[in-house]
């Protein structure tokens, strides 16, 4: 019953969704059939297919149909690859063209393209080329004056470019469905935040202060966080953050909301989904959808839907986090109210969109160039940038954006490392370690293949030195190979151990093991075309001192006091630092106590949130 109601209130989002989509069972129906079959239970679509298999036999189309439905993949894939090579008809190749171009088999759907007619092959031709990242190509596969179906598409691809172009000659459409709306108030509305009533269920919801608590009010600072996905349905490395940040900031004076993409809830297949649901006592708003039918227009309608709920939440500052077209809503609505916007980039890597191509799309394609433009465009645009790490911080510089204007807001621990350190006096013992061997360990994940040949001379000189010093080196690779080489070389083969990756969900029982932790890459990036460098986080939260390279990404462990720093890829200094440490358990377990509480302290969801809250405060306050 609670289902039904739901989707009772969400009535008018799937009409207004079906509305603005009802081009693509016309027009691309294989890729409207593979988005349904994706959010259906497997069962579901394997019944479905049924009827479908039965005429497998007799027709192609029918065959790569019932695969579609059913998600096989394999038997999709060897029925288009016998209908690009084989006989068939032009009708059956246009649709079996359809259904390659939907499911990413580009050479088999440019072989049936070359066999449709030719209006079907500029559209196919099109769709590969826009999906392969080559976009103004897209749009030139299709006729100007293109009627139908081609122009449905060039007008759509048009949008979609025109989304990408620099802000000032952006200029998006007005939604015509959205003149209800009421208009923007001449000044811009006050951004100082109200505060949040408690609500019944141990949530928050906005509202003007109670009687009384005007103290109160001006203690709370409400953000307006503009997402394209979000917990409890999307569960992803940025949706988390996100909700660890906003959920950790009610306790710093933060009155988080979160607001979703429209469709979101139809996108992920919650079609019972409510519009408005508590999580943690974080509020987050899915907005309504739009018949507006290409991008820019969709954008518009966002904008104002965003605007709406501005109206209604007052918020104090917008928080957009990447894609771009988060960041443009998030301008787009400052310019209306003053609000100031905080841009967020959840680490460095390819730029993404809400409307990407696909997964294996080369990084430079024309695709990739101007989303990353577009994405330049709102971190240089946004009052403040934040991001996770020191190489995202050195990534957006070196876009153009002041280094005043960017913050550094780390990710919190996972709960298992805020419990006690585990007893690893078992693990030692199976690997062969008494109490006296003093055990140096080190990863691949945070050390290039030039630093585990430095560690393994550095056991060379400890062990000449008549130090008891093991080293165990986690992880795989061709350094790994290299060092146990030149182990071997000095006959240390029963002096390091590479016992390979660590298991999941044991990294603080295996890192116990150690006794100091090497952290000495001789450069950043470790390896071509790697972004940044792992922390030992789990190596430090069993309270392990660290032997650090002074690069700059890694100055801030050093910053700890349970770090010792050393030149990068000078050997002598981390001989001596572990020797020193080798011969003072004292100071081991002292520097190992500090590297615990540093990161404690400094690696906490409320830490970050505390962060957040001093930028908050500045930017409303400035």
């Amino acid at each position: 019953m609670r289902l039904v109601r739901a989707a009772a209130r969400n009535a008018r989002v799937f009409a207004a969704a079906g509305l603005a989509h009802r081009w693509l069972l016309r027009d691309e129906p294989a890729r409207a059939v593979a988005g349904v079959a994706r959010r259906l239970p497997g069962g579901v679509t394997r019944i479905a297919a049924r009827p479908l298999d039965r005429l497998a036999g007799r027709s192609l189309s029918a065959a790569a149909y019932a695969a579609l439905i059913s998600r096989d993949n394999g038997r999709l894939r060897r029925t288009l690859r016998a209908a690009s090579g084989g006989p068939v008809s032009r009708r059956t190749a246009e649709r079996l063209a359809d259904v390659a171009a939907a499911t990413g088999h580009r050479r088999e759907a440019a072989a049936l393209a070359d066999r449709s007619r030719p209006e079907t092959g500029e559209l196919i031709r099109a769709r590969l080329a826009w999906s392969g990242g080559d976009l103004r190509a897209a749009v030139a596969a299709l006729p100007a004056d293109a009627r139908g179906r081609r122009g449905r598409l060039r007008r759509r691809y048009l949008a979609e470019l025109a989304l990408l172009a620099p802000p000032a000659e952006r200029g998006l459409p007005e939604d015509p469905a959205e003149h209800r709306l009421p208009a923007p108030p001449a000044e811009p509305e006050p951004t100082a935040a109200p505060a949040a009533a408690p609500a019944a269920d141990g949530g928050r919801r906005a509202g003007p202060p109670r009687s009384g608590s005007d103290a109160r009010a001006a203690a709370t600072l409400t953000v307006l966080h503009i997402a394209t996905s979000s917990l409890p349905h999307t569960r992803t490395s940025v949706t988390r953050r996100l909700h660890h940040l906003a959920a950790a900031g009610r306790d710093v004076g933060i009155d988080a909301h979160v607001a979703t993409a429209p469709d979101y809830q139809l996108t992920v297949g919650r079609i019972g989904a409510d519009r408005h649901v508590v999580v943690d006592g974080v509020d987050y708003h899915r907005l309504a959808s739009s018949t507006a039918t290409t991008a820019d227009r969709r954008l518009a309608a966002r904008i104002r839907r965003t605007a709406d709920l501005v109206r209604e939440l007052r918020p104090g500052v917008l928080h957009a986090t990447a894609p771009y077209e988060n960041g443009v809503v998030a301008l787009a609505v400052r310019d209306r109210f003053g609000i100031p916007v905080v841009y967020e980039v959840p680490g460095r890597g390819p730029p993404q969109s809400i409307a990407a191509g696909t997964r294996s799309e080369p990084a430079e394609t024309e695709r990739a160039t101007l989303l990353r433009a577009a994405e330049t465009a709102c971190l240089t645009a946004a009052d403040a940038v934040v991001v996770p790490d020191q190489d995202t911080y050195s990534d957006a510089v070196s876009r153009g954006v002041p280094a005043a204007r960017i913050t550094i807001v780390r990710p919190g621990l996972p709960a298992t490392y805020l419990r006690p350190p585990p007893d690893a006096a078992a693990q030692r013992r199976q690997m062969g370690f008494d109490d006296r061997t003093v055990v140096l360990t080190a990863s691949t994940d945070w050390i290039d293949d030039a630093g585990l040949l430095l560690l393994v001379r550095a056991l060379d000189a400890l062990l000449i030195r008549s130090r008891r010093v093991r080293l165990v080196v986690f992880g795989h690779g061709s350094g790994v190979a290299d060092a146990r080489a030149l182990a071997d070389s000095f006959e240390l083969q029963d002096k390091l151990f590479t016992p390979g990756a660590i298991p999941r969900g044991h990294a603080g029982l295996i890192h116990a093991v150690g006794d100091v932790v090497a952290v000495t890459p001789t450069q950043l990036p470790l390896r071509p075309g790697q972004h940044g460098v792992a922390e030992p986080i789990a190596a430090m939260a069993a309270g392990r001192p660290l032997v650090v390279s002074d690069l700059p990404a890694l100055r801030e462990l050093a910053s700890s006091d349970g770090s010792w720093l050393v030149p990068a890829g000078d050997v002598g200094p981390i001989i001596d630092s572990v020797e020193t440490l080798a011969d003072d358990a004292a100071l081991r377990a002292k520097l190992g106590g500090q590297s615990r509480d540093w990161l404690l302290q400094n690696r906490s969801w409320h830490a970050s949130a505390r962060v957040l809250r001093q930028l908050y405060a500045a930017l409303r306050d400035g």
